[in-house]
């Protein structure tokens, strides 16, 4: 799963700006194809009366995932730049970073397993540690 932010600050190469400025990320999707391109209309051509399908259909799908293309906005000139990420099954545009809630001390950590005690949740370990920013006390 990859998680990116909705705004990135990097350099941005227009004549207008040339210097680092914020953009807007937006996932690139295909657009619908148009019916009358020149491709489109020599199929349609050739596909014609009897004959039955003339091109060959791919059957074999080999791949999985499809590689993440993201549109980059500026916010100053509004000039548009892709850039092309890893192959990924989810993708997800956030606006803040996933924050561990649960942050136990190493003394927390370390007693619970020197004792030989299984973990029997957040009570036992409360009454034993002292230290402020653990989430445990």
């Amino acid at each position: 799963m990859v998680n990116y932010p909705k705004k990135k600050t990097m350099h941005c190469p227009s004549a207008q700006c040339n210097a680092h400025k914020t953009f807007k990320v937006v996932h690139y999707k295909a657009g619908k194809a148009r019916k009358y391109a020149q491709g489109k209309r020599r199929y349609d051509r050739k596909q014609e009366g009897y004959g039955g399908q003339t091109k060959p259909i791919f059957h074999k799908k080999a791949k999985t995932t499809k590689k993440i293309v993201l549109k980059l906005q500026c916010s100053a000139c509004k000039h548009v730049v892709q850039n092309v990420l890893k192959r990924a099954k989810h993708f997800e545009l956030n606006d803040k970073k996933k924050v561990n809630t649960f942050l136990p001390c190493l003394y927390c950590e370390f007693s619970s397993i020197a004792n030989g005690a299984r973990f029997d949740g957040l009570q036992s370990i409360r009454r034993k540690c002292g230290w402020a920013m653990c989430s445990a006390a």
